[in-house]
């Protein structure tokens, strides 16, 4: 695959993720006649992706102002004179996020005279005017002026804009949801969230202003009116994090609750207009298929987005209004074609938790399945009704809170509702469900089967070598380990020469900026096994060092859109695409491994690293993380590629706020129904072969050394068999990560710590070189074209 290839791509994404919110009288698309007046340093100077080891630095990034002009389009002379002179005496914008010391949320705006914006009125046509808001790793925004609110500069510059111009339209590069309050009495035409769009952004921002792309993106996370319209909205702050919202997480408060959201879950408009009709309905066991039939009935080609959203009954559990169940997303459709959507999910797959039972269950009485473009526009398809009680999943409560949690109930709330939605109920067609087409899974407690001590069989010396030709098991190698060599293998490797990253091994000399690296060894035939940070692509840049010291692979590798703009395209067939792009990039830096997809949930929308992120939800971010790692791990005739991803961070990494020693106080049913249910479908669906566990606790023990998460429903109910990897530098105890089958302690700084728990028995040397039997097992498969 070429550059130009992945760039192509990229630009496509960043488009298709883009989310038109307004669009009045018209306003976009902007005829290529009409002359545009560019305001806003952002239309000069992009915000591209957040910092961090989400942030690609290498790469030159296309700006709005120079991809409108290379469009066609004639900007006023005066507006870009003023605002490219004040954006050419600043300093390099690459050097903004080389530092987590000197981090950038905001720009300072352009000083624009009342007399400029009033010249230009009178000549140009329509103003675009670009606001920027960023964020990134180890920091979170604030609910003040400047991060969350906008700055009274940005304010001022919309007001003086919308009341000179006869259409302004305001374009939002920023990394989530933002207090837009202070412009809304504004006339503003039309509003479109461009995201974070990566290298390729200008040119992605001017294919969806000219109408060469028709936006198609929907919201992955709900935009509220102001920040304390958020249920998460205390306790960020604190080391101690209650989640007390329970399942009402995003969209799921919004709706239950009845508390209106400024552009709700799953919104996006077009240029053009979609009609959705359900033509067909069936339920086999337990997969209900619904046919959808999507009609253009605009005048722009365009793309939709069907979404199916299940209302469940209340007997003795509480319940959201709805919840998420599938989706999908038409090809382009012309002005009069149509097409028919499929979507089918799986009932039982929707079941509640109960905590008292240690269950999922589906309760007695009658589901509402809802079709629509939005989860405030949707109309009932029909009801499903189960006449008993199912039990789908009996498991065991491992993660109880360690704290009292005061969680909301929606006990006495009038839920949001519409016009016509008691008629639809009553008149719904009803499909009866075969409650005895449900076989209940009852999940081994895997405690009682340890591992038990390798021994060497004999005198002979075996390598990795001997097992990929087939003379010799990975347990023949590992049972010579010694107590030092299980430590090296335990941990990441730090190189001490010169001229290289001390978080990386000897990789730092080939490619610097690597994030991390296997211990190797000419002694066992152990290949070097390297990974590189995401997941806006392969990052090959180091965040400290100066830009000349970046090397031509590092600018050879593409940044891709952020983790929430790829999201919003609802795209899983452009998430698989995005994959294949990063093997190619991996495979051009020879490296192994990518640290990526991120999908923790967009909880609260103050969280730093939310643009890593994909969603609110845990479907979508289920899917579209599988979908990535199918790209990455395998070609189009599904054969392993020998790349592979690295699916984090596990789990309730929701805020950076004291990441590192934060404790996520949990209920057991919110972790299973919100928290975890997107690693299982990226766990189930995708098979990565590595998981990075997060940095905090949950409910009173660390995320990497819980045994009850890694071994009791990672390894144990959802049986996940590639390796489990820390995060960097954690944290926790580096002996505890060995029993709970964390099985690689990153970037490698606690060597010592192994041995000393190995030599006093605080280590079990059998638990330890369960670890190691892993890792060999994912350097195998990782490396496999090399190993025979």
């Amino acid at each position: 695959m070429t550059r130009q290839e992945k760039l192509e791509f990229a630009r496509c994404a960043a488009a298709n993720g883009m989310v038109l919110l307004k669009n009045d009288n018209y306003a976009l698309p902007i005829a290529k006649e009409k002359e545009v007046a560019l305001f806003g340093i952002s239309s000069y100077r992009c915000f591209r992706l957040g910092w961090g080891s989400g942030d690609m630095m290498a790469q030159t990034i296309s700006q709005i102002n120079v991809a409108l002009k290379e469009a066609g389009y004639r900007l006023n002379a005066d507006v870009e004179t003023v605002c490219q002179q004040y954006v050419n005496a600043l300093p390099d914008q690459r050097l903004m996020n080389r530092s987590w010391d000197e981090w950038t949320w905001r720009q300072d705006e352009i000083p624009v005279s009342e007399e400029l914006i009033k010249a230009a009125s009178d000549k140009s046509d329509i103003a675009v005017v670009t606001l920027g808001r960023n964020s990134g790793e180890a920091f979170d925004l604030k609910d003040e002026e400047g991060y969350f609110r906008l700055h009274s500069t940005e304010i001022e510059l919309v007001k003086s804009i919308s009341k000179s111009f006869k259409q302004t339209v305001l374009l939002l590069n920023t990394c989530g949801p933002l207090d837009l309050r202070s412009i809304d009495e504004c006339k503003i035409d039309a509003i479109l969230n461009v995201s974070l769009g990566g290298e390729m952004f200008g040119y992605a921002v001017a294919d969806v202003i000219s109408g060469k792309i028709t936006p198609s993106g929907k919201l992955t996370t709900t935009w509220a009116y102001k920040y304390e319209d958020y249920p998460t909205k205390e306790g960020i702050t604190t080391k101690e994090v209650p989640y007390n919202e329970g399942i009402y997480v995003g969209y799921r408060y919004f709706d239950t609750f009845n508390v209106e959201p400024r552009y709700p879950f799953g919104f996006g408009l077009s240029y053009t207009t979609f009609k959705q009709e359900v033509t067909d309905i069936r339920i086999d066991g337990q997969i209900v298929d619904i046919a959808v039939k999507v009609t253009n009935v605009g005048k722009y080609s365009g793309r939709e987005v069907v979404q199916c959203y299940l209302s469940s009954p209340e007997v003795k559990l509480e319940k959201a209004y709805q919840d998420l169940c599938t989706y999908a997303k038409t090809d382009v459709l012309e002005p009069n074609e149509s097409c028919e959507l499929l979507l089918s999910f799986d009932l039982t797959e929707m079941a509640s938790y109960d905590e008292e039972r240690a269950s999922f269950i589906l309760e007695a009485g009658t589901y509402y399945i809802r079709i629509g473009n939005s989860s405030r526009n949707t109309s009932i398809a029909c009801a499903v009704n189960l006449a008993r009680e199912v039990v789908c999943d009996v498991v065991t409560n491992r993660l109880v809170p360690t704290k009292s949690l005061q969680l909301l109930s929606n006990k006495g709330i009038n839920s949001y509702t519409y016009e016509n939605e008691k008629n639809e109920k009553s008149n719904a067609k009803v499909f009866e469900f075969d409650c005895d087409s449900v076989e209940t899974t009852v999940h081994n407690v895997i405690e009682n089967d340890p591992p038990k001590l390798l021994v060497p069989k004999n005198d002979k010396h075996y390598t990795l070598k001997d097992v990929a030709n087939g003379n010799a098991t990975v347990e023949d190698v590992v049972a010579e380990f010694s107590n030092e060599e299980l430590a090296d293998i335990l941990n990441g490797v730090i190189y001490e020469g010169s001229n290289a990253n001390a978080n990386v091994g000897s990789m730092a000399i080939k490619v610097r900026g690597a994030a991390g690296e296997m211990w190797s060894s000419e002694k066992y035939a152990i290949p070097v096994n390297a990974c590189a940070d995401g997941p806006a692509g392969v990052r090959l840049a180091i965040f400290t060092t100066p830009i000349d010291t970046d090397t031509e692979l590092s600018r050879a590798v593409v940044a891709y859109p952020s983790g929430t703009c790829l999201a919003n395209s609802w795209d899983l067939e452009a998430a698989r695409r995005f994959g294949e792009c990063v093997c190619a990039d991996l495979e051009l830096s020879d490296i192994e491994g990518w640290l990526a997809p991120g999908i923790n949930i967009h909880r609260n929308p103050l969280n730093g690293r939310n643009f890593e992120y994909l969603s609110e939800d845990p479907i979508i971010s289920g899917k579209i993380g599988a979908y990535i790692t199918i790209g990455v791990q395998y070609n189009e005739e599904a054969e392993p590629t020998g790349r592979y991803t690295t699916v984090k961070h596990f789990a309730c990494n929701n805020i950076e706020y004291e990441r590192g020693v934060s404790d996520s106080q949990v209920s057991e049913r919110a972790l299973r129904e919100i928290y975890l249910k997107g690693f299982k479908i990226a766990v189930e669906e995708g098979h990565p072969h590595a998981i990075m566990t997060a940095y905090n606790k949950i409910n009173g023990t660390f995320a990497s050394t819980n045994y009850d998460l890694l071994m009791g429903i990672l390894r144990g109910e959802w049986d996940y068999e590639g390796i489990v990897m820390t995060d960097w530098n954690p944290c926790a105890n580096p002996c505890e990560h060995v029993h709970a089958c964390n099985d690689l302690i990153m970037p490698g700084r606690f060597r010592k710590n192994i041995i000393e728990g190995l030599e006093s028995g605080v280590v079990k040397k059998e638990e330890a070189q369960l670890c190691a039997k892993r890792l060999l097992e994912h350097i195998l498969k990782t490396n496999y074209v090399i190993m025979k």
